[in-house]
């Protein structure tokens, strides 16, 4: 019985491998299009520093008031645990 190699039968093409065109692809094209829309949100990271505090995005403010509040619960749980004379209770934070 005689089998019949398949490998020789199918050979292989050598050819290079084509060189890719220069056109762009569509998410190419869709990542440009996204950046020129919205290239003016990067635009802020590119203030001078004097203009970083007058900026007052909703978000920005947020922020800061947050911090403040924390700070402010900062200080005044650290007075209470290491300044004052009674003892407060653990209570786990």
């Amino acid at each position: 019985m005689v089998l019949n190699n398949t490998r020789s039968s199918h050979k292989r093409s050598r050819k290079p491998p084509t060189t890719m065109s220069s056109t762009l692809s569509p998410t190419d094209f869709d990542s440009l299009e996204i950046q020129g829309q919205y290239s003016d949100i990067n635009n802020r990271w590119d203030l001078p520093d004097s203009d970083w505090d007058n900026d007052s995005s909703s978000a920005r403010l947020f922020e800061r008031s947050r911090i403040k509040a924390l700070a402010g619960w900062l200080v005044t749980y650290s007075y209470q645990c290491f300044y004052s004379k009674e003892k407060t209770e653990d209570v786990g934070y």
